[in-house]
Order: structure tokens, then C-alpha cells, then sequence
């Protein structure tokens, strides 16, 4: 049996949902030509040691650019994926493990490859909330692995397509109809300043704009397979 690169998936979306793909994880990994790779959808908390944080969802601040997050990124690194190693025929070394989420999960994966290179070499971020601390630093230093395949990519507004106020398909909550309609255009700013940043220092990454795409589940799985083959080319 061949051993294969293994890509963590961090989601962020309402309680009791996660990423939807329009097609079975097998065959979304032979659509993009990495036949028996693992697909690994994770949504982790540290542990019960973790106290409540009044007001606030704890995966706002695990997934954050802040000490907490940073703990969260060692106890992926230093704990869940030394188990999946030992658990699935993967290739360990970083450079054939890569992270991959989704809003608050796509700084994630981007902070895991920028904070750990020890242990991913390459991210993909769909519709991420970067800000500016973090893209200052990236302007400034150059920490991604030399080898490192980076993936960025937005919805929300463009001059050719405006994002639906309501899409039936979503459901009926108004609260994540309202942000699913408006946050990618409001993350625009930062994901620009972050791909600014990201030229300053001559890294490469592929960035694709989803012209009128929404911030939820349904719409990052329906383009899933876009980093997925930034992730996983056929040579890895």
C-alpha cells in the first residue's frame, strides 16, 4: 500500500455544521488527481483544561493570531498529527502535509504553515479574515518553507457580480443569511493586503476570486477542489 500526503481541514461555520462537498472526499481526490490521499475534517478543541470564555465562541480566539491560537496550532502539531501518522499510512515530513480551512479555519491553516513550518509546508485559505498585524509581519519577513504551495481565495462583491442577499439553499437562520451575504466583501481589504504582502516578499500562491460567492459552507465546497489541486498536484 502506498503511504500519501495527508491535508487537515479546519472549518468555521455555525454549530453543528461543517464544510459540505458536492462530491464524496474520494472522489473529490480523484477529480483533482490524487488518487487515495486522506482528507482529514477537523474541528478540535484544546481540552476540557480550557475555561469559557464569557461572550465570545472559543473558536474565535483558538483559530486567532493570539496566544491562545498559537497553543491551538502546538496541540495540532504536537498532539493530532503525530496520531494521525501513527494511525494512517501518511507521509509525515511537512513537505506532504498541508492545512486547509475556511474563514476564521483559513488564518488558521495560514498561521500553521507561517507559525510551524517544522510541520506544514503548504495552506490554503478560503474566504480568511487576515488582518493587519499579521500582514505587516508577512510584508517584513519571509517565513514559509521555500517549497511551501499557498492557496487564497474570496467571494463578496465584484463589478461583475454582486452576492445574494438570501440563497433559499442556506437555510432560514437570518443571523448566518446576513453574514453569509456580506462578511467576503468585507474581508476583501485584508485578503488584498495579505496578497500585497505576500508579493513584497516574492512568495508565490494562486488566488482565485469568487465572483459573487458567499461566506458559508455550501459556497467552499462547491470550489473546493481548486486547492485542492494546489495542495495535492499529481507529482506529490
Amino acid at each position: 500500500m502506498l503511504s500519501c500526503s495527508c491535508t487537515l481541514v479546519l472549518g468555521f461555520q455555525a454549530p453543528a455544521k461543517t464544510m459540505t462537498f458536492d462530491a464524496p472526499a474520494p472522489a473529490l481526490f480523484d477529480r483533482a488527481l490524487v488518487p487515495g490521499g486522506h482528507l482529514l475534517d477537523m474541528d478540535l478543541p484544546l481540552g476540557p483544561e480550557m475555561p469559557p470564555v464569557p461572550l465570545l465562541r472559543r473558536r474565535w480566539l483558538e483559530y486567532g493570531d493570539n496566544p491562545l491560537g498559537r497553543k491551538y496550532i502546538g496541540y495540532v502539531c504536537d498532539v493530532v498529527k503525530p496520531a494521525i501518522d501513527a494511525k494512517f499510512r501518511t507521509l509525515p515530513s511537512p513537505e506532504h502535509t498541508s492545512a486547509m480551512g475556511s474563514s476564521m479555519g483559513g488564518l488558521c491553516a495560514f498561521l500553521s504553515a507561517w507559525r510551524r513550518p517544522d510541520v506544514f509546508a503548504h495552506a490554503a485559505c478560503l474566504s480568511p479574515v487576515f488582518q493587519l498585524p499579521l500582514i505587516t509581519e508577512v510584508a517584513l519577513r519571509r517565513r514559509l518553507r521555500p517549497d511551501a504551495r499557498l492557496y487564497i481565495d474570496n467571494g463578496g462583491d465584484t463589478d461583475s457580480r454582486k452576492v445574494p442577499l438570501i440563497e433559499l439553499a442556506d437555510g432560514f437562520d437570518p443571523v448566518w443569511q446576513l453574514g453569509a451575504w456580506y462578511l467576503d466583501t468585507s474581508l476583501q481589504p485584508g485578503v488584498d493586503g495579505m496578497c500585497a504582502a505576500l508579493r513584497t516578499q516574492g512568495v508565490p500562491f494562486k488566488y482565485h476570486r469568487e465572483a459573487g460567492g458567499r461566506h458559508n459552507a455550501r459556497a467552499w465546497g462547491g470550489r473546493v477542489e481548486r486547492p485542492l489541486r494546489t495542495l495535492l498536484p499529481p507529482d506529490s
